[in-house]
């Protein structure tokens, strides 16, 4: 398989999705805390999630 995206065997969510740019760090982050609020409530303290907002990805 090639590299995503570069191919005619690449994935095909590859050929509708860009590559991030450092724009878009804030929107990930978000993405990514939403996901770690789903998966890990209930496993990681409630208090420990709650500070995740994703302005981390700021720095």
């Amino acid at each position: 398989m090639t590299a995503p995206g570069t191919g005619a065997q690449a994935p095909r969510a590859a050929r509708f999705v860009r590559r991030a740019r450092a724009a878009d760090a804030g929107d990930v982050a978000c993405v990514q805390v939403a996901c770690w609020h789903r998966a890990y409530a209930g496993i990681v303290p409630d208090g420990l999630l709650g500070q995740l907002t994703g302005g981390e990805a700021e720095r």
